[in-house]
């Protein structure tokens, strides 16, 4: 991940360890997650589309970056979509981000529920195609 660079991918500024505990250094997204911001500013919801279409939009390039790399995030939900008070979207939590390419096929069941493929809930074996292409 640390070599991709995409202004809509949550940028990673080093790591460390300290005993058993890993530590890693991230930028502050001061809006918090999309869920927060939803829950709190909006709890019926998001009714401007210019709002919904910037975040799809921002959230899409940071995709297609990835998917450019083989890469795939494989837990997307309004929890991992995070702002900052300038307007930024980035993704985040990349801990179940997998490397996909066209002849592989994996099986394993990550990511959170109501947001994956039926494939993976069904826990057949699955390749890039449960992964929404451009």
């Amino acid at each position: 991940m640390s070599r991709i660079k995409n202004e809509n991918l949550l940028k990673t500024y080093t790591t460390c360890t300290l005993g058993h505990k890993i530590y890693i250094v991230l930028p502050i997204m001061s809006g918090g997650s999309l869920n927060h911001v939803i829950s709190y500013k909006f709890p019926f919801g998001i009714k401007d589309i210019s709002i919904i279409s910037t975040i799809l939009r921002e959230c899409l390039q940071g995709l297609k970056c990835l998917h450019a790399n083989n890469l795939f995030h494989r837990d997307i939900k309004s929890g991992n979509i995070l702002l900052s008070f300038d307007g930024s979207v980035c993704l985040g939590d990349f801990g179940v981000a997998a490397i996909i390419k066209s002849d592989t096929k994996k099986n394993s069941f990550v990511g959170s529920y109501c947001w994956m493929a039926p494939e993976v809930v069904a826990r057949e074996d699955y390749d890039s195609k449960v992964i929404f292409y451009f």
